[in-house]
């Protein structure tokens, strides 16, 4: 992928976790953004409450959300964290198609040990998340002695979802 240069203009903008990019920013456009229940839809709740009638439609990859975005809607981009820094490859994308940001939210995250019934973390052996969220969570993970696997969601909520209904995988 390519690296982000110095001249990109919109870098010159202060972006806070979650930025809305769009051409233009129209309250009647829905809000693209990743699963319900995830990060990206926190964010999204945010932006709904400063715009009532926001729509705001979940999308299940960051490439979805950026074809949203290309063909006249926004989209809420997660770019950066304060545990693993700036979302690379976001900042490309963002530069690469010549958004605008029209709004940006900061949300705190917080992460949890999901599992399906009574289970001790120390005995689990498969992990499933976002990549982003296994690598922010990784001195906890290679913490627990018996895990085998790190299986990547493409978000948080995605592995929740994953887990109902899959309670033995």
């Amino acid at each position: 992928h390519r690296a982000i240069t110095h001249d990109c203009p919109t870098l010159k903008k202060r972006v806070g976790s979650y930025t809305v990019a769009k051409s233009s920013f129209n309250e009647g456009i829905p809000l693209h953004a990743l699963d319900k229940f995830s990060f990206s839809d926190e964010a999204a709740q945010l932006f709904k409450e400063q715009y009532p009638s926001l729509n705001v439609v979940h999308e299940n990859k960051i490439d979805n959300v950026a074809k949203a975005v290309n063909n006249g809607g926004l989209g809420l981009l997660p770019f950066e964290n304060s545990s693993s820094g700036v979302v690379v490859p976001h900042f490309d994308m963002l530069c690469r198609n010549m958004w605008q940001i029209v709004g940006d939210a900061s949300i705190k995250v917080r992460m949890c040990v999901g599992a399906n019934g009574p289970i001790n973390p120390r005995s689990a052996k498969i992990v499933r998340s976002h990549p982003k969220a296994l690598e922010q969570c990784s001195f906890y993970v290679k913490s627990l002695p018996n895990i085998q696997e790190c299986l990547p969601a493409n978000s948080t909520a995605e592995a929740a979802e994953h887990l109902a209904k899959h309670p033995n995988a």
